[in-house]
């Protein structure tokens, strides 16, 4: 008799490779999605890592923070902006700051001359919100700064000095001495900023509009002891009356735009050819200024161009020698750098660039020196575009030339539109008189919010800026941004204060709810949030964008 053998018949093997061949196709058919989910998530983690970034090195120096509130929650990058310059009220209401490609007063103080810099040398500050635009047209507006008082009330006799008031009816009178005591101040344009709030009668119930940092040039008549300016809102049809008390502002005094890559004299300033660097005479060094520009744009969208910028520092660790200086390889956040399209930059600015264009720009933030393709980038093998890796040829040594251990600032674009933009939260604040329990006080500080149903005092704040002329609803440039709110509430005769109270303004009604009823005066309200979006393309093509925000600090105005 035999012995039984075992093993697999021709039917099972047959089912068993069906099987098998059914499970291989599934994972390989499954294996390109998850990639693709695996390279979005990476992205992710890249656009986070940026934004990170960008909001530390804004938090490590809040005198580079602007003033407006830019790229707000309501807006995006596909989006046509509203203009700020803009002072037509049924198409760009008050305050809307709601603009991708004009920075509005970015905060800082003239740097000095680095040491062992050869006399003549101008002081050189790198632009805080990306590059900007230095072709003919471009708007630069760079002011001194000085805060003034704002009066509650009229004055009886002559303005004070360095003061100001504003009136029912929209008009401005000042001390005409108001203007900082700088030595080349003489003849420049000199403007008084000020915030304040005025009534809208359009609707059954009054509703309060509150105007931040609007420049309003001011005059002074022949034989006039005073100097006068109007509000743009006066102009409205729906304007009932500014409000008295409720402004504050600051002078501002012009410093002289020159030409693209001048040397600038005292009281002037000029913008580097490439669009990343203001230059100052040394003699302004410590002089506080607040800065307005055009970011760079695409020539044919009249969007902000899709450029990402980030810090990186040329460790010496890295360095490899070479015959001339040191070769330097970084790695930049973001992988995926754009080979096709070239940094929209000034061809006159680029010696040595192949064919006058460049992808990736570097500069030295310790002397303003600048590197790109054909300067101290090998157009042949200097950047690595897959992996997105730039080796840099620097100079050696610790001199004014040097630059290892320098923080490099990298200027590229990414195959998928990766951009990064910021907003904050608004600001204004109250006059110290508004706190007391006289009727004038009440009556002034209830204009400003909506009344409770009870009618006694009220408890809830409008942020809502106007309406869209295209959908017909209620914008908001502040929506989404925290707020920190002082305020007064209770019994007249004896009211309590909260002080720092957080709220978060909301996305679809614009409002706040304070936590106290019966609100009696509103003291501040001071923007404490700030927030970096990245934005980005997946490979679908669709639009992408994560936040990272913190609370910073809220300083009143100074």
């Amino acid at each position: 008799m035999l012995g039984r053998q075992s093993g697999m018949t021709l039917v099972e093997v047959l089912v068993a490779m069906t099987v098998l061949l059914v499970g291989i196709w599934g994972v390989a058919k499954g294996f390109p999605s998850l990639m693709q989910s695996v390279r979005e998530e990476g992205r992710r983690g890249q656009m986070t890592q940026l934004a990170r970034a960008t909001l530390e090195r804004l938090q490590a120096d809040p005198a580079g923070l602007p003033l407006d509130t830019n790229g707000g929650p309501n807006v995006s990058p596909q989006d046509l902006p509203q203009d700020p310059d803009v002072t037509t009220l049924a198409q760009n209401p008050p305050n809307s700051r709601d603009d991708w490609d004009h920075v509005v007063g970015e905060q800082a103080v003239v740097p000095a001359v680095p040491a062992g810099a050869p006399a003549g040398t101008s002081a050189r500050y790198a632009l805080q919100r990306g590059r900007a635009n230095p072709g003919a047209g471009a708007t630069l507006a760079v002011t001194a700064v000085a805060a003034v008082t704002a009066l509650p009330t009229a004055p009886p006799g002559n303005m004070p000095s360095a003061a100001f008031y504003l009136d029912p009816d929209g008009t401005i009178s000042a001390d005409p001495t108001i203007w900082l005591p700088l030595p080349w101040s003489t003849g420049m344009t000199e403007v008084l900023e000020i915030s304040y709030a005025w009534l809208d009668n359009s609707n059954p119930t009054p509703k309060t509009h509150w105007v931040q940092r609007e420049q309003v040039t001011l005059t002074v008549a022949s034989g006039a002891t005073v100097a006068t300016g109007t509000v743009a809102a006066a102009a409205a049809s729906n304007f009932d009356s500014a409000i008295e008390g409720s402004a504050w502002g600051e002078s501002l005094v012009g410093f002289d735009p020159q030409a693209s890559g001048s040397t600038p004299g005292q009281g002037q300033v000029a913008m580097d050819p490439t669009g990343s660097v203001l230059l100052f005479n040394a003699q302004d060094s410590g002089t506080a200024v607040r800065i307005s520009y055009d970011l760079q744009v695409e020539p044919t969208a009249g969007r902000r161009v899709r450029e990402i910028f980030e810090d990186q520092v040329l460790s010496e660790e890295l360095a490899t020698p070479a015959a001339v200086g040191s070769a330097v390889t970084v790695q930049l956040t973001a992988s995926g750098l754009d080979g096709e399209d070239a940094l929209v930059v000034d061809p006159t600015a680029l010696p040595n660039a192949p064919n006058n264009q460049i992808h990736v720009l570097a500069m030295d933030l310790a002397n303003g020196n600048l590197y790109y393709e054909g300067n101290g980038i090998d157009p042949n093998g200097g950047i690595d575009y897959v992996h997105g890796t730039v080796t840099v040829q620097v100079p050696n040594g610790s001199d004014y030339n040097g630059a290892l251990g320098h923080t490099f600032r990298f200027f590229y674009q990414t195959m998928d539109q990766g951009m990064l933009t910021v907003f904050r939260a608004p600001e204004f604040y109250m006059p110290a008189e508004l706190f007391g329990a006289t009727p004038t006080a009440q009556q002034l500080v209830q204009q400003f919010a909506t009344e409770a149903p009870n009618g006694g005092g009220f408890t809830t704040l409008d942020f809502s800026t106007g309406t869209d002329p295209i959908s017909g609803a209620a914008i908001s440039v502040s929506a989404g941004g925290t707020v920190a709110v002082d305020y007064t509430y209770g019994d007249p005769n004896n009211p309590s204060r909260a002080a720092g109270e957080l709220h978060t303004i909301n996305p679809t009604a614009h409002q706040i709810t304070l936590d106290y009823p019966n609100v009696l005066s509103v003291v501040a309200v001071r923007g404490v949030s700030l927030t970096v979006r990245a934005w980005w393309r997946t490979q679908s093509g669709r639009l992408e964008y994560v936040d990272v925000g913190n609370l910073g600090s809220a300083a009143p105005p100074a």
